[in-house]
């Protein structure tokens, strides 16, 4: 892994995983100001988030232009799907001990329809960049936010204990 992206995982590490068992932790990525009750800086993380990958991804300004505003459009749009995820994510750590069959088959329609969403955000916004955007750039900003993305979701993960 470059140094510049461990880097970047070795300084989020506190902030991800320390407030992943916090209800507001589960939209760490999130640029929802909505969250700044938790006392967790997003818009620092969503910072370090873009310079990560400005850093990578070496943009021209012709494509820089381009490449930005449908960035900040992708984030947002994900936000929705984050805010859902914490919902689900949320309801089931509150009724694990408990839960009946009906429950977990709601859970896990959920999941796969949250999975299944999240992917088709992606694809329309990688068709997209892809109008402008050569291929191997593209690959590896897929790489870079789907490293950032299972990071993030590794601490969320930790902190829900399993279905017992």
């Amino acid at each position: 892994m470059p140094k510049p992206i461990r880097v970047f995982f070795f300084l989020a590490s506190p902030f991800l995983f320390g407030f992943a068992t916090l209800g507001e932790g589960f939209a760490a990525e999130t640029l929802n100001p909505e969250h700044e009750e938790s006392g967790v800086d997003f818009k620092d993380f969503s910072q370090k988030r873009r310079d990560l990958i400005a850093q990578h991804l070496h943009l021209n300004p012709e494509i820089s232009k381009r490449f930005w505003p449908l960035y900040a459009q992708y984030q947002v749009n994900l936000d929705h799907f984050r805010l859902k995820r914490r919902e689900v994510l949320f309801d089931l750590g509150k009724g694990l001990d408990g839960m009946s069959d009906e429950e977990a088959k709601e859970y896990v329609m959920d999941r796969l329809e949250l999975d299944e969403k999240r992917a088709e955000i992606t694809r329309q916004y990688f068709q997209q960049l892809a109008t402008f955007m050569s291929y191997r750039n593209l690959a590896l900003y897929i790489q870079l936010e789907t490293k950032i993305r299972v990071f993030v979701e590794a601490g969320i993960e930790e902190s829900i204990p399993l279905i017992q």
